[in-house]
Formats: C-alpha cells, sequence, structure tokens
C-alpha cells in the first residue's frame, strides 16, 4: 500500500514538470504588458496544480475503493476455501471409518499430515500374519525391516513401501537387495 502512494507521488511529480514546462513554451499574450505577465502566469499554474490535485485525489478515492473490494473478494474466497476444506475433512474422516469398519483397522495418523487420519494395520499384525513355514534373513536383527520385506513380497515399490513406513528409499532398497542375496 506504502508503494502505491510512492508512484502516485512519482506520477504527481511527473505532471508538475510536465506542466511547468508546457507554460514555459506558450507564448505570452502580446496584448498584456510584461508586468502583468508573471500574475497570468501564477494564475495559470495554480489552476493546473488545483487540476492536477484534483485528479488526483479522484484517482486515490478510486484506487481505495477498488482495493477495498478486491479485500472483499479476497476474504469471501478465503472463507469458501475454509467452508471447502471443512466439508473435505469431514468427508475423509466419513470414508476413513467406513473403511475402519469394513477392514476392521486401527487407524493412524498419517504421516506428515497430522490432522488427517489413514487406516494402516497395525505393523505388529502385518508381521503376526506370517506363516510359521516362512522365517526371517538373518540381517533383520528387529521387526523394523520386516514390513519392509512384507511390502516388497506384495510388489510395492521403495517409494511406496517408504511411505508407508517411513523408512529411507537407500534403507529400503538395501534391505530388499540384502534379503535378495540371503535368498540365494
Amino acid at each position: 500500500m506504502n508503494q502505491l502512494y510512492l508512484y502516485v507521488a512519482l506520477i504527481g511529480v511527473a505532471l508538475v514538470l510536465f506542466a511547468l514546462t508546457r507554460t514555459k513554451q506558450m507564448p505570452l499574450p502580446q496584448t498584456q504588458p510584461p508586468a502583468n505577465s508573471q500574475v497570468v502566469a501564477d494564475q495559470e499554474m495554480k489552476e493546473l496544480i488545483e487540476s492536477f490535485m484534483n485528479d488526483l485525489e479522484r484517482d486515490h478515492h478510486t484506487l481505495l475503493e477498488k482495493f477495498t473490494q478486491l479485500s472483499i473478494e479476497q476474504k469471501q474466497r478465503a472463507a469458501e476455501r475454509e467452508d471447502s476444506i471443512r466439508s473435505l475433512e469431514a468427508r475423509v474422516e466419513e470414508l476413513e471409518a467406513m473403511l475402519a469398519a469394513s477392514a476392521g483397522a486401527k487407524a493412524v495418523p498419517a504421516q506428515g499430515v497430522p490432522h488427517l487420519q489413514a487406516v494402516v494395520p497395525p505393523l505388529a499384525a502385518t508381521s503376526s500374519s506370517r506363516t510359521e513355514g516362512q522365517e526371517r534373513p538373518a540381517f533383520t536383527a528387529n521387526d523394523k525391516y520386516a514390513p519392509v520385506l512384507d511390502f516388497a513380497r506384495h510388489g510395492y515399490t521403495p517409494e511406496q513401501i517408504a511411505r508407508e513406513t517411513g523408512i529411507g528409499i537407500g534403507e529400503i532398497m538395501l534391505v530388499i537387495e540384502l534379503a535378495k542375496r540371503g535368498e540365494d
């Protein structure tokens, strides 16, 4: 808003300078005596400055009205977006509840989005769902990598596994490669 006033002031200075150069270029009337020409020039300058000030004030009021209107429109758009977000969050919660009810899964917070819930089976349930015949590779000292191998067996990409488990892609690729070597 302060820059607007600076631009308006610069335009005003430019117009005053233009007006000053215009009055110097105008020929003086030959019918008036030279002493009276200074009074006439002063009067013309006053009229020109008053006209400029009136134009400047009118433009100022027009700009203020436009900014006020834009501010009101922006607030309306923000309110509409907030309403849309609230309705979408309600819909997400409804869908998550339906999915949790149908899958019997426990809802846990999604990583990176604290206010949304994602339905993910607990990791303990994933690791306990193994059959007794399957054994873990020797390099998994804890249950941290068991879900990685389960997801990899089900055809997930390293990027998808990283999103699901929160483990880095490089670490996931290393675990998968070590598991492949251990199977050979």
